[in-house]
């Protein structure tokens, strides 16, 4: 009698636990989605094209020239190598994750049409995607 105990007692566990299982999976789909924000953000990353006027346009680091000073950027970009380099940024809400994905060019030259009038230091673009939780791996975008 005490194997039956012990038996039934087993099964009980094991149906609790698959119970919370399929409880969980429907009406908590997001509780095993994607497991880290870095998975999700490389996940959804861009594929840039560009196109430059030259290379002081081309995307990089904001200290490509080993340093935080932002107004030498305009004479040290032929000085040093520029790596392509992007910025992220993550925000989760309960059903959504927020992706800024950002850019950096140390110089614009501006637009040759209008004279290159628009020429300025520091170009910082990009853009930002939202992804709807929707139970999958990872996510619509939105």
């Amino acid at each position: 009698m005490q194997k039956w105990v012990k038996l039934l007692f087993i099964s009980s566990m094991i149906l609790i636990l698959l119970g919370f299982f399929i409880w969980n999976k429907l009406f908590n789909p997001n509780l095993y989605a994607a497991s880290s924000l870095l998975e999700i953000v490389e996940y959804w990353s861009p594929v840039i094209y560009q196109s430059a006027e030259g290379m002081e346009d081309y995307i990089t680091n904001f200290d490509f020239d080993n340093n935080y000073i932002a107004n030498d950027n305009w004479e040290d970009w032929e000085c040093y190598p520029r790596l392509a380099y992007v910025y992220y940024s993550i925000i989760e809400s309960t059903n959504y994750y927020f992706i800024n994905y950002n850019f950096f060019h140390p110089r614009d030259p501006g637009n040759p049409a209008y004279g290159n009038a628009y020429a300025h230091e520091n170009d910082f673009e990009g853009c930002r995607f939202v992804i709807e939780k929707d139970g999958s791996q990872w996510g619509k975008l939105l």
